[in-house]
């Protein structure tokens, strides 16, 4: 015969057990079969304390009690010490809300208070009292459709409880009653705050409520993934486009799902055919054509400086983006990791530091500069072209792993072939949409991005791998680099402040941005002094006269002036990046414009570049004489020059790549004369970065054989 003093004993059930005060009546049958025992209780009409019904305090025991001995036993968790609370509580509960059956009394129509919900969207409004708290209690509520149409009501009488739990069980008849009726998109009006923080906090102590609060959000998560498509698809654009139409602005027609891409991409596909004129210099219309158009139609342009940046934050990149640029890197890190990457790095790029960078600046452009000799030299007629798209991105290369990271190109050759493939990748991405978890898709491109970025952290750690043998080992090794101070970071105080990863991350950003600001910045220089050789002279000559025929050092650099100013006038008319991205991160007014918080905004530098506003009727011209007094008096705007953007997450490296840039260029003019070839055609394009789409072939003289 089997004794439910089997399924009582473990936990010490029997002692909680009869810590419920069992009616007098049923103690005796404490000694029965288990089938009689379970019988007499669960059916029996004893009041338990003269309230309930010892039966449904009965089953409601039983249940939990061997709930809480399956988990203590199989799962190793502590026993609940208020299981008995608990039970009698449930009980309770249940016994008022779904036993006790009243009668039907008169009800009294009150209003109910209504907002008008979104077009195809219903509203439910519940509200839950009690007359005191506990005391007696009820809850209802009301839905409507868009228009304000009655669809269902409900209520119901929810006895002794408190005013939480009736409202509780408001919204969660309310949620069921929405399911029912097949309605997808509902908006809940609530009158009590905390059943929202309550909703929100899974981590709730509220004994009583746990049922119900697991209920509701179990409930509202049928909704979750039909509001958010709603949310990104139908509701976003569609507030957006009338917010800002009510402040005057209005924008290209959008289709679901692919808004204006489709548009922008036919644009850019017919731009690609297009050669532009080497004079012209206003390059928006075959670099970003369907912003060009679309500003002249609609007149969108607007832009963002230095007051209230803080308000305005990088928005999230595409996992694309973020696996080239390093997502842990200086250049996407949000917030305190950004302050923290920043302060690690920041004396990599102190002036100290940059002086002992030249020398390696200076011998990797010697090497390049030797190679183009010999190629002259076995020329008929002691010329030859040469393609300084690809010359400058290898010499840029070499640059940045000889000065960041102590490697010889050779050694990360493997680094910079994967960074300019997956680049590519990177850049097809960005013209098409991107839905959220795609990039986890064993998609063809997807494939590639992987294999990419396997190749390049492989390389990394090589060279990593490599600075961390040669300290072992007593080994000379640069500690004055960028890789060195990181590794010095990760082990001050014996605490580390980046990690492997974070390393790697920040070396995949400084391969990126270092090595393609710097390549593009020297390849359009080199376009413009070839086109304009009454500039190259100028420059030639303020070199000869602070350098002579010897190698540069940093205090002979900042001594050209002339060569400074034609910099920065490439960069104005030819920026690596063509536009900078920003989120509002709370609703801001921006000049006369309202920006609703999350509104992702584009700050064109090659339109801002290019404004008669800002740089006088001359700002399509080349004329580096603008900056005789400095950038902050070049146009009428102090900061009209965004090249390395502004506020606090100004360009950390644009010192490193100005000098780099003054190095290369005075080198090369010491030594050659530079003529624009012929088979050159003027279309920029832009691949993440602005590049010469069929290269920059230069004929190069020497001027000394």
């Amino acid at each position: 015969m089997r004794l439910r003093m089997n399924i009582l004993v473990p936990l010490c059930s029997v002692h909680r057990f009869k810590k419920l005060e069992v009616p007098p009546t049923h103690v005796t049958s404490f000694a029965d079969d288990l089938e009689v025992w379970l019988k007499i209780n669960s059916l029996s009409s004893v009041l338990h304390k003269g309230s309930i019904p010892w039966c449904t305090v009965f089953l409601y025991t039983v249940w939990s009690l061997w709930k809480n001995r399956n988990s203590t036993v199989f799962e190793n968790s502590i026993p609940n010490p208020t299981l008995e609370r608990v039970c009698l509580s449930q009980a309770k509960e249940f016994h008022f809300c779904v036993s006790k059956v009243k009668q039907a009394t008169p009800r009294i129509a009150i209003p109910i208070k209504w907002t008008k919900p979104l077009s195809s969207w219903h509203n439910l409004n519940t509200d839950g009292a009690s007359l005191r708290n506990p005391g007696k209690a009820g809850g209802g509520g009301l839905i409507r459709d868009s228009e304000g149409r009655w669809i269902r009501g409900y209520s119901r009488s929810i006895g002794h409880t408190t005013s939480v739990m009736a409202e509780l069980w408001a919204l969660r008849d309310g949620l069921n009653l929405a399911i029912q009726l097949g309605i997808g998109c509902l908006e809940v009006e609530l009158d009590a705050k905390v059943i929202v923080e309550m909703l929100k906090n899974s981590n709730s102590t509220n004994i009583k409520a746990s049922p119900l609060l697991f209920d509701c959000r179990s409930l509202i998560a049928r909704f979750t993934q039909i509001l958010q498509i709603c949310w990104i698809l139908l509701w976003r654009p569609y507030a957006l486009t009338k917010h800002f139409k009510k402040q005057g602005i209005v924008g290209p027609p959008c289709s679901l799902l692919y808004g204006s891409l489709h548009e922008a991409k036919k644009l850019k596909i017919a731009a690609i055919q297009t050669v532009w004129d080497a004079n012209s210099h206003d390059i928006t219309p075959i670099v970003v054509p369907h912003y060009h158009k679309w500003s002249s139609l609609y007149g969108m342009a607007k832009q963002i400086l230095l007051k209230k940046f803080d308000f305005y934050v990088k928005p999230a990149p595409r996992p694309s983006l973020q696996t080239l640029a390093g997502n842990k890197g200086l250049f996407l890190s949000p917030g305190l990791d950004w302050v923290k990457h920043k302060r690690i790095i920041n004396p990599a790029f102190s002036q100290d530091k940059l002086k002992v960078m030249v020398k390696r600046m200076t011998a990797c452009t010697i090497s390049m500069l030797d190679e183009w000799e010999n190629q002259v030299v076995a020329a008929e007629d002691h010329c030859h072209s040469v393609e300084m798209n690809r010359e400058f991105r290898e010499l840029a290369a070499d640059i940045i792993a000889q000065t960041a990271f102590g490697s010889s190109y050779a050694q990360g050759l493997e680094v910079f072939e994967a960074q300019e493939e997956l680049q590519k990748y990177c850049a097809a991405a960005h013209t098409d949409i991107f839905i959220p978890g795609s990039q986890y898709l064993p998609t063809p491109l997807n494939l590639q991005i992987w294999k990419l970025d396997k190749k390049v952290r492989t390389s990394l750690k090589c060279i990593i791998k490599s600075r961390l043998n040669s300290k072992a080992t007593g080994s000379s090794c640069e500690a004055d680099d960028l890789l060195g101070l990181m590794l010095e970071a990760s082990e001050s105080d014996g605490k580390p402040k980046l990690n492997v990863n974070e390393i790697i991350e920040e070396c995949k950003t400084f391969f990126f941005a270092g090595h393609e600001t710097s390549f593009n910045l020297l390849t359009w220089t080199v376009f413009l002094i070839s086109l304009y050789p009454a500039w190259q002279e100028k420059l030639r000559q303020e070199i000869l006269k602070e350098c002579g025929m010897g190698i540069p050092d940093a205090d002979m650099l900042t001594k050209l002036k002339l060569v400074n100013m034609v910099l920065l006038e490439a960069l104005r008319l030819y920026s690596p990046a063509v536009e900078l991205f920003r989120q509002a991160t709370k609703d801001m007014k921006l000049g006369d414009v309202m920006i609703p918080k999350g509104t992702c905004i584009s700050i064109l530098l090659a339109k801002i570049h290019i404004r008669k506003e800002y740089w006088g009727e001359d700002a399509n011209k080349f004329n580096p004489m603008r900056f005789i007094n400095g950038i902050s008096k070049a146009a009428k705007h102090p900061n009209a020059l965004l090249a390395f953007s502004l506020g606090p997450r100004t360009c950390i490296g644009q010192n490193f790549a100005m000098l780099e840039a003054k190095s290369v260029i005075a080198l090369i003019l010491q030594r050659f004369s530079l003529c624009l070839s012929q088979e050159y055609k003027h279309a920029p394009v832009e691949i993440i970065t602005l590049q010469p789409q069929h290269g920059l072939p230069i004929i190069v003289k020497p001027l000394h054989l």
